[in-house]
Order: C-alpha cells, then structure tokens, then sequence
C-alpha cells in the first residue's frame, strides 16, 4: 500500500514537472511548427514555415509567414491598429502577425490571402486584422526589388521561370 502511494506521488511529480517544462518551450516548438528565417527589414524578423507549403498550381505557392515585430515595427502595427479602432488593450500586447500569402511565380507578384495577429505568448490576439484593408486582401502586388517578399521568392519560386 506504502508503495503504490508512493508511485502515484512520484507519478504526479513527473505530471506536474513535464507540464511546467512544456510551459517554457514557446508554443511554435511545442506544437511543431519549424519556423526559418527568410529575412528582415525595418519593421520585422521574418520567417516562413517549410511545413506548411502548398503549390495548388504549377507556378502558385501559398506559404505562412510569421513576422516578429521590431520596436519600429509595434510602433507601425498598433498605429494601424489604432486607426481600425481596435481597443488599447489588444494593441498593447501585440508582438508579431502571420500572414498566409500566395505568390505568383510567373507573374512576380503575391495575394495576401490572411492576416491574424499574436502576443508575446503566440496566441492570436481577436481585432487585429481589422487594421488591415479589405483592398489588401483582393489585390495583387509586384514583389519589388530588394524586398522581403523578394527574398521569400527566390526561396520558394526558385528554379521556376519568371518574367
């Protein structure tokens, strides 16, 4: 009896252990997400998840993209945030957007096909795509030069022709 008492404290121990550990480990590792490095700019430390590639055509490729905010780059989203009037208290705990895009190899240009926005904690914070226009959503736009849409290209639409 002294002995099964004790296996089941030793077994809550590991339990309660394994579960804070999982705790430490932000969410992209714990759920498998491989998040690589692509680019950066002013605004944002960019990442795409290989995983998570689709060619649902030929010369189309939709990606996820997970863009760390700088402290330039806070600044400019909770601006945005502010003008869609998405309340102070989900502004502030803004720390990066992900958007699922797809690019058009062919014609050099991308859709932004998502847009969700997450704290510190990698949980999506409600409103935050609000801040983004609906124009966004149903235009195309050229990948321009020296862009970090460009390096996103040439890492996915390599080895295809474009114009």
């Amino acid at each position: 009896m002294i002995r099964v008492r004790m296996a089941n404290q030793k077994s809550k121990y590991f339990w309660l252990a394994f579960s804070s550990m999982l705790l430490l480990f932000p969410a992209a590792l714990t759920w498998g997400t491989d998040w690589q490095f692509y680019s950066a700019n002013e605004h944002y430390l960019c990442l795409y998840d290989p995983g998570r590639v689709i060619r649902p055509e030929p010369e189309v490729v939709q990606v996820w993209t997970n863009w760390i905010a700088t402290k330039e780059g806070k600044k400019y989203r909770t601006q945005e945030m502010a003008r869609a009037k998405v309340p102070k208290s989900v502004l502030e705990r803004y720390e990066s957007t992900r958007v699922r895009m797809a690019i058009q190899c062919a014609e050099r240009t991308y859709q932004v096909l998502s847009v969700s926005d997450y704290d510190e904690q990698q949980r999506e914070i409600g409103n935050g795509s609000r801040a983004c226009c609906l124009e966004e959503f149903l235009t195309s736009h050229p990948i321009a030069k020296n862009s970090s849409e460009e390096d996103l290209y040439k890492i996915l639409c390599s080895g295809q022709k474009s114009p």
